[in-house]
């Protein structure tokens, strides 16, 4: 067949195999879809058996309205400064901050409800400027499903912890706070029935998260604590008075190793010159812990005699480097009391015992010198060496009192209200 003959049917195939490839990819084009506002699916959150979701976190409040007018005079309860300038006070249901070493001060309350008529127990924690614990006891109660309040911009805000829902019994309810740093708090409700001979209730709470949530810490056992430390968050001390007088056993304390889950109880010897001391007083018990480590810490032991208000009273200082292996022992002044004296330890250089007979070491607690003499009962914050303040008490009276030179002389301050 010629070329000539061939060539027309040729282009008829090519033609043929255009138009069927445009009937494949040369569709029309599809008509607009609007778009559809409706929301996806919620797909619901399946927990692990067992777990339930986490509450929200409480929102921080404002601080509670005023109860001062501008430039009042007033009367501190207790007083905690964190720096030559800053600190805090409570006044009965008042919590108060200065920053100008505690001449005018400013309020800063949580927004507890209180109420009308009831009498106001304020009980606080204060790390820095900046951040603190309060708890409230009305007539004497402190209730079951309380919250621990806790600030970090000084008070202006207040955030609720979750309710303790504690079971603590007693006539009368009280509150004692350790704080080792601004995430780890550790918070003891303590009760006693006092018609009974003193039978003590307590329970114990920790955080670590600053104070959002807290801890129960169960403990088969009550006893009359008498302090608590922590170094860090496993290791922690605390001391207790005994139980009966005369019941032939030397002064305890315990400590933890799980940040207060578990405590184990120890007993102290006795000073090797003066082996019959625990024989020769009713009470001899341990105050005032300082836990620098789990190896290193340091306590009072005051023995008394079974007269109220007692008659004859030992002290001494116990010191150990080696977790209670062996210990030294530092003889207190006669003057100097285990039982209501202050202890203030900033390093073993500096260590003081205030009351109204003051005293200063500088060997660990080991030997003991007058610092001062006053004629007043005192409630002591010392931020240094040299700078410290003090609620000093004569019968009614109630003064603001300071010292920049370790209590060789103190000065009245007049605190007042300042917006």
């Amino acid at each position: 067949m010629s070329l000539s003959r061939r060539l027309p049917f040729r282009i008829f195939s090519f033609l043929l195999l255009i138009f069927i490839a445009c009937g494949f990819f040369m569709a029309p084009a599809a008509s607009p879809v609007k778009a559809q506002d409706a929301a996806p699916t919620p797909v619901p959150t399946i927990l692990p058996p067992g777990e339930e979701a986490a509450p929200p976190a409480p929102a921080a409040q404002p601080a509670a309205a005023p109860r001062f007018k501008p430039y009042t005079d007033i009367v501190l309860d207790y007083i905690k400064m964190t720096g030559r300038d800053e600190g805090w006070a409570i006044t009965g249901q008042t919590v108060l901050t200065t920053v100008n070493a505690g001449l005018t001060w400013r309020e800063a309350s949580p927004p507890e409800p209180i109420p009308d008529g009831a009498t106001v127990n304020t009980y606080g924690a204060f790390l820095d400027a900046k951040t603190a614990w309060i708890i409230y006891a009305f007539n004497g109660q402190i209730k079951s499903e309380a919250v621990v309040w806790h600030t970090t911009d000084g008070g202006l805000t207040w955030t609720p912890g979750q309710p303790l829902n504690h079971q603590v019994f007693g006539d009368k309810y009280w509150a004692e706070f350790t704080v080792l740093d601004a995430k780890n708090i550790w918070l003891m409700i303590r009760g006693v029935f006092e018609d009974v001979g003193s039978n003590y209730d307590h329970r114990l709470y920790r955080s670590s998260d600053g104070g959002l949530t807290w801890d129960y810490l169960p403990s088969d056992v009550s006893d009359n604590y008498t302090g608590m430390a922590f170094s860090d968050p496993g290791f922690g001390l605390r001391t207790q008075e005994s139980v009966e007088p005369f019941d032939g056993l030397p002064p305890v304390y315990e400590i933890t190793l799980d940040g207060g889950v578990t405590w184990a109880k120890r007993q102290l010897p006795a000073p090797p010159d003066d082996l019959e001391l625990f024989n020769r007083y009713a009470y001899c018990e341990t105050f005032q812990p300082v836990a620098l480590s789990s190896e290193s810490y340091r306590m009072l032991v005051g023995c008394y005699d079974n007269v109220t208000p007692h008659q004859a009273y030992e002290g001494y200082f116990y010191m150990t480097k080696n977790d209670g292996k062996t210990w030294l022992f530092g003889k207190l002044p006669v003057k100097a009391r285990a039982d209501s004296a202050q202890l203030v330890y900033f390093d073993a250089k500096h260590i003081y015992l205030l009351g109204r007979d003051s005293f200063q070491s500088s060997d660990d607690g080991m030997k003991w010198i007058y610092l001062k003499v006053v004629n007043w009962d005192g409630q002591f914050s010392f931020v240094d060496p040299q700078h410290g303040w003090a609620i000093a008490r004569i019968d009614k009276a109630v003064s603001l009192v300071k010292t920049t030179n370790k209590a060789a002389t103190w000065k009245i301050v007049s605190p007042r209200i300042v917006r």
